[in-house]
């Protein structure tokens, strides 16, 4: 029971710390810029590749 109090108490506390910091200080200045990032990725168009080995005719000599 100690070692419970003891692990789970300070991962409790730098939780709650990390969430309260993080809202105040990087939620207001980097949403935008994260919310803009992926509006250009989810709009994104994916272009293929040439394939790097064009499917070459097969050989009579391969099919017998």
């Amino acid at each position: 029971m100690l070692l419970a109090a003891v692990s789970v108490f300070p991962f409790v506390c730098a939780l709650l710390l990390f969430a309260v910091f993080f809202d105040r200080f990087a939620g207001e200045q980097d949403t935008p810029e994260i919310a803009d990032a992926m509006r250009q990725i989810n709009q994104a168009q994916i272009i293929s590749f040439p394939d790097p080995h064009p499917e070459k005719p097969k050989s009579l000599a391969a099919g017998a």
